[in-house]
């Protein structure tokens, strides 16, 4: 008999079940049961209580430990609490839920939501915007806690572990923040990002911060090219202080002053800033006198002159230095670009460390614009023309940084404010 009605099932056993919505009411064949049960967690292996359960997707549930009665469905956002893990007549592992119900104990419909690894940390971190910070990795159960660090500073991570939402740190004498949330590198450029989009949001604005030790930046309207004014004798001052380094002349070398160091393409107007004489005076006037004017007083003149000399009128091998060390072509009379460009420049300037970072650093402008309220350390260049105000300065704070602002229609006083904002937070 046995036999017959074994072979009267084999034909359901094999034929395809089909889809069976987990939002309306439904029974169970013993037939179905035994399809179930390929996938129930075996009665051999685990009777215990799952940890912290957490359902993966919509299960039903039911009145009865043989799933017959349904009861209701449970969603993945329902808690599963669950008393007891037992046997049905059917051979077939449920757990007893606490109120009363029943459902498969099926290791595909939950996950324990527990702390996977943890691991011992003893290192210092930044932190970026802490949105929430919990008294444990997060799991289902952990707390949200009131006290936090401070955005945009360093902090002590004492552990690292992961659970199934992610991977989340310790800090020290607070809790558990994801990993996002903090990072191994100084992370206050996007405090200064931030504050620069909110405040300095303007078209006649271009702005570039760079931080020389990582690497990061910030700016607004960094790529936008504006009339440089002055700011274009940068690479004046770079490619002379690089034909120092190279030998190919020293601070002593002479150079005279002949009519025509003010007559070609990309030559300054000799009657603009700086104190030698407007008219060729056919003097003498050392490489080093000539550095310092420009550097401290934007001597237009002396900016001529090296560019006459060392330059060789913006020849060649003066482009193709500029190009190289800028990522662009440079023409020296339109003087066309962008703040990005600038701090480019001057970050060549710094790591070519010479004398020349010295007298940008003691200028007849440091009671203006950028260096104005700094207290620290500060070599900077400024631009002047028309409605144009500029100034990009190499600030040496700690994590020393570069600082181009470039404006139209502005004052001074725009200039040291957005410059004292950013010194604020990279000090």
């Amino acid at each position: 008999m046995k036999k017959i009605v074994l072979f009267m099932l084999l034909p359901f056993f094999f034929k395809t079940l089909p889809v069976i919505s987990t939002e309306v009411d439904f029974s169970l064949t013993d037939a179905q049961r035994y399809q179930l049960s390929q996938t129930a967690t075996s009665p051999t292996t685990s009777l215990q209580i799952p940890k912290n359960p957490v359902l993966k997707v919509s299960v039903p549930v039911y009145k009865d430990a043989d799933l017959k009665t349904p009861a209701k469905t449970l969603s993945s956002d329902d808690s599963l609490q669950i008393q007891a893990v037992e046997i049905n007549q059917f051979g077939l592992p449920v757990f007893h839920l606490a109120d009363q119900t029943y459902m498969l104990a099926d290791e595909t419909l939950y996950y324990q939501d527990v702390v996977l690894e943890q691991t011992p940390l003893s290192e210092t971190y930044w932190t970026r915007k802490i949105d929430k910070i919990y008294d444990s990795p997060f799991i289902k159960g952990s707390k949200e806690v009131s006290q936090k660090p401070k955005d945009y500073t360093q902090v002590k991570v004492t552990a690292v572990a992961t659970t199934h939402s992610g991977t989340y740190y310790q800090l020290d004498q607070y809790g558990w923040v994801e990993g996002h949330m903090i990072s191994s590198q100084d992370s206050r450029m996007e405090k200064v990002q931030d504050m620069l989009r909110k405040k300095y949001q303007k078209a006649d604005y271009g702005i570039s911060v760079k931080q020389l030790e990582t690497g990061q930046v910030a700016g607004i309207n960094a790529d936008k090219k504006m009339y440089a004014a002055s700011l274009a004798k940068l690479p004046i001052l770079y490619y002379t202080q690089e034909a120092i380094n190279q030998g190919k002349i020293n601070k002593d070398t002479k150079f005279k002053y002949i009519s025509k160091v003010n007559d070609f393409y990309g030559s300054y107007d000799p009657s603009g800033s700086g104190s030698l004489p407007k008219k060729a005076d056919d003097k003498e006037y050392t490489v080093d006198d000539l550095m310092k004017k420009v550097a401290q007083q934007s001597d237009n003149v002396a900016s001529n002159m090296l560019a006459y000399y060392v330059t060789e009128q913006f020849g060649t091998d003066f482009q193709n230095y500029i190009e190289t060390i800028s990522g662009t072509t440079w023409d020296m009379k339109k003087r066309d670009v962008s703040p990005e460009t600038i701090t480019t420049v001057l970050e060549a300037l710094y790591h070519q460390n010479g004398f020349v970072l010295d007298y940008l650093s003691k200028t007849d402008f440091d009671d203006k614009r950028i260096s104005k309220n700094i207290s620290d350390k500060v070599s900077h260049k400024i631009g002047d023309a028309y409605d144009y105000k500029h100034d990009a300065a190499i600030i040496y704070t700690k994590s020393p940084f570069i600082l181009t602002i470039m404006t139209n229609k502005a004052d001074y006083d725009d200039i040291t404010a957005i410059a004292d904002d950013i010194y604020e937070i990279l000090k």
